[in-house]
């Protein structure tokens, strides 16, 4: 069987809670669209520190090995808008 939404808790949570994001902000509300476009592209390779939530997502994900069905258990949907050009964009964990 597939998974189903209705078979699961969804959480969506916004990347800046997951990830801290804080000097990305800084730089593209002090310093505009070019300057933030060009810090990610220096960065792309660079990992982002855990956020304040990446804890619990972490102790949500643990829970998913134990649950006794593969179409059941947490499912995680991060939402981003870390690019100007984005709409948003997401992601299911």
């Amino acid at each position: 069987m597939a998974w189903s939404p209705e078979d699961s808790l969804v959480i969506g949570i916004a990347s800046r809670a997951l990830f801290k994001l804080d000097e990305e902000d800084r730089i593209y509300r002090d310093e505009g669209t070019a300057a933030f476009v060009e810090f990610q592209r220096t960065h792309e390779q660079d990992l982002i520190k855990p956020g304040v939530a990446f804890p619990l997502v972490e102790a949500l994900l643990k829970l998913n090995k134990h649950s006794v069905s593969r179409t059941s258990g947490h499912r995680i949907v991060v939402i981003s808008k870390n690019h100007p050009t984005a709409e948003s964009e997401f992601a299911v964990l």
